[in-house]
């Protein structure tokens, strides 16, 4: 079947786009197909991939200072991130660094993030945790579980400018609300949720549609 956007295509360009505003405007898989002619593995095999494609996407464009502050993230895709069998039940902390007014998010390793989340939950401090050798210069810190964030001032790798507690916060806010409304984001699939919600943060003010439109246009889905 014809399809501009996606390679050895079964869906048409109208099903295609229909799907792709849908998810747009960050409808889940399940309520979308309620929506559209196709059924649920479809429309959830390609929000999968859709996801995918924003994650490489955000990793490519990173600016040189990120790119250096985060060279795990940058030379992996999230698709080698797995996180390990047995992590199912421990705490899920991301890192946030602030660059240029925008947002970069980090997963936090299982074995770090019982130190983090004891500081983002005041049991430990924050100053000691920033001092550790282990410490990557975060801006802040978001435990989805308990939904709290931390801004981080001292040991961060930029500083804070003066909008920047502003920003923080509202990604914050705007992340565990949206991560939570999934109720229970497969572990293995959700650095790939992280780095859509990091995506959609950053470029709020444009029309996602035809930004990720004209992003499969320009490169396909395989």
């Amino acid at each position: 079947m014809k399809n501009k956007y996606v390679y050895h295509a079964r869906i048409s360009e109208l099903e295609f786009r229909q799907v792709l505003k849908l998810f747009a405007t960050d409808l889940t898989s399940s309520q979308s197909t309620k929506l559209v002619s196709l059924n649920h593995n479809t429309v959830d095999r390609f929000y999968n991939l859709f996801r995918e494609r924003i994650a490489d996407y955000c990793l490519q464009g990173y600016p040189e200072e990120i790119k250096s502050a985060m060279p795990n993230v940058v030379s992996e895709s999230p698709k080698s991130r797995r996180v390990a069998r047995g992590a199912k039940n421990k705490a899920i902390i991301f890192g946030i660094f602030i660059h240029d007014n925008k947002i970069f998010t980090e997963m936090v390793s299982s074995s770090k993030a019982p130190a983090m989340q004891k500081a983002i939950l005041g049991e430990e401090s924050l100053d000691t945790l920033s001092q550790s050798e282990d410490w990557r210069g975060y801006n802040g810190l978001i435990d989805i579980g308990s939904k709290k964030c931390v801004i981080v001032s001292q040991g961060s790798k930029f500083a804070l400018e003066a909008n920047d507690h502003d920003t923080i916060n509202a990604f914050c806010a705007f992340a565990t609300q949206r991560l939570i409304k999934f109720k229970g984001i497969p572990h293995d699939r959700f650095a790939f949720y992280l780095k859509e919600t990091e995506y959609r943060f950053n470029y709020r003010t444009l029309d996602l549609y035809k930004s990720l439109l004209e992003m499969f246009k320009h490169k396909p889905i395989i």
